[in-house]
């Protein structure tokens, strides 16, 4: 008996999580259109990720030079 229901419940179970994958109600070209924005979106955002720590890189860098140009400065002075 417990077999029976369970080899009934197992195909209504994939046919109720099938069903909303099939009615799809959108046009073709909103399809195309919300791709080509998250594309465009997820571009930005991996731009925006490689950026990041570039722009650490050249702080640190300007941070150096000027701490040098101060060094030579005060060695310059004394």
């Amino acid at each position: 008996m417990r077999k029976a229901g369970f080899y009934c419940f197992v195909p209504i179970a994939l046919l109720c999580l099938a069903l909303p994958c099939c009615s799809g109600s959108k046009e073709p070209d909103q399809t195309k259109a919300s791709d080509k924005s998250r594309t465009e979106q997820t571009v930005e955002a991996i731009k925006e990720y490689g950026k990041k720590p570039l722009d650490k890189a050249r702080a640190a860098q300007q941070l150096g030079e000027e701490r040098s140009k101060a060094m030579d400065e005060a060695a310059k002075r004394q």
